[in-house]
């Protein structure tokens, strides 16, 4: 039996659009950059915690100079940056914020680095 030939074309259309749209996927989550302690976050510390000269190799309240300064005198948690002091410290705003005024605050962007950091395990790289 031979479908009508007005019929036909619109059949087949209505087909094709119905497999085309049920053919979507969800997009793939953004993919976080691999981020290293020597090339990411140590020189962002420098920059903006030893070389102002809170937190020197020598002298200062404490060191954060190299990365078991970092660990040890930021209380890393690795893996979690919320219960990770130093990453409360630079997200914090009030009177326990760091750097201290009148030095400005990191970005959101320098933030963000480190907490990555942090999550991604706060390896030595």
């Amino acid at each position: 039996m031979f479908l009508n030939k007005r019929i036909a074309p619109i059949l087949i259309a209505v087909v094709f659009i119905l497999t085309w749209f049920s053919c979507k996927h969800p997009s793939p989550e953004p993919v976080a950059p691999n981020i290293s302690f020597k090339e990411n976050v140590l020189p962002l510390i420098i920059g903006n915690c030893s070389a102002i000269g809170c937190h020197p190799a020598v002298g200062g309240e404490f060191s954060l100079a190299t990365y078991n300064d970092v660990i040890t005198n930021g209380k890393i948690i690795a893996g979690n940056s919320e219960k990770s002091i130093l990453v409360q410290r630079i997200k914090d705003t009030g009177v326990n914020r760091m750097p201290k005024p009148p030095n400005n605050p990191l970005t959101q962007d320098q933030i963000k680095i480190i907490e990555l950091w942090v999550n991604q395990g706060a390896f030595d790289n």
